[in-house]
């Protein structure tokens, strides 16, 4: 390049790049600033949020430790009453199972004693039975031995005789 080429260029270069570098770097500068204003807030929101997260990680660790721990404690209370429970289930089921044995055993005994008076009736129908036929046998018997009587004395007594017969029908 010819020197009267190379002294308009750096004249051209320093009335019109210098500036527009100055006004370029200035810019660039202050452009610089904003970001680096806008990554200290960023970072600053950054901390903050971690700080809020892990605080409200911290609420609710802490909140979940408790239901933890109240579910722990109702659980147990929920074992023990259903135990409680079941232990009285089966002391009822055993104090019922008793009484059932005992209405068995009653009924068994009832059972046998209505028997024995079924029987005990039997014989005494039987007895009476036979008491009641030995009457009557008996009272047959007297019958028979008073017509017997009444006919031997009817000869020798004619008339009374005749009237014995008469009364001898109607007894018999």
């Amino acid at each position: 390049m010819e020197p009267e080429t190379a002294d308009l260029s750096d004249l051209l270069e320093g009335l019109i790049a210098k500036p527009v570098k100055d006004e370029l770097a200035a810019h660039l500068e202050e452009v610089e600033h904003c970001f680096e204003r806008q990554r200290k807030r960023f970072a600053a929101q950054i901390i903050e949020v971690q700080d809020l997260t892990t605080t409200e990680a911290k609420r609710l660790r802490s909140k979940l430790d408790e239901v933890a721990t109240g579910l722990g404690q109702l659980s147990a209370q929920v074992a023990e009453a259903v135990e409680a429970d079941r232990n009285r289930a089966t002391q009822h089921s055993e104090v019922l199972k008793d009484q059932f044995a005992a209405v068995l055993n009653s009924i068994a005994t009832l059972a046998g004693e209505q028997q024995a008076l079924r029987e005990e009736l039997r014989l005494a129908q039987e007895t009476a039975a036979a008491q009641q036929v030995a009457q009557m046998e008996q009272e047959n018997s007297a019958r028979r031995r008073q017509t017997r009587n009444l006919a031997l004395l009817a000869p020798s007594a004619g008339l009374v005789g005749a009237g014995a017969i008469e009364l001898l029908h109607l007894f018999t």
